[in-house]
């Protein structure tokens, strides 16, 4: 795959995923104190780790924080629109 597709593709799934819901729910309810990462792979996988810290970003892996408030909607906006921050194209 070029440019960002295969990103946004990992995106999507993680965004129609039972993580993504599981996610959501988790941290509304617990309130975490450190946001957890979505590393999305060019290859259109994702990975979710508990802390930013953990996910190495590289040519093919691109790593968005997961907003810790905001109802689902907003968090799915929020991981949208880090994608063109990210050089999309």
């Amino acid at each position: 795959m070029t440019g960002s597709g295969g990103f946004r593709q990992a995106l999507d799934a993680f965004l129609a995923s039972d993580e993504f819901e599981i996610i959501v729910r988790d941290d509304r309810s617990q309130l975490p104190v450190v946001p957890r990462a979505l590393a999305l792979h060019r290859d259109g996988a994702f990975t979710v780790y508990s802390r930013r810290d953990e996910a190495e970003a590289s040519l093919d892996t691109l790593v968005l924080e997961i907003p810790l408030v905001g109802d689902e909607a907003k968090i799915r906006e929020a991981l949208l629109r880090g994608l063109p921050a990210h050089g999309q194209g």
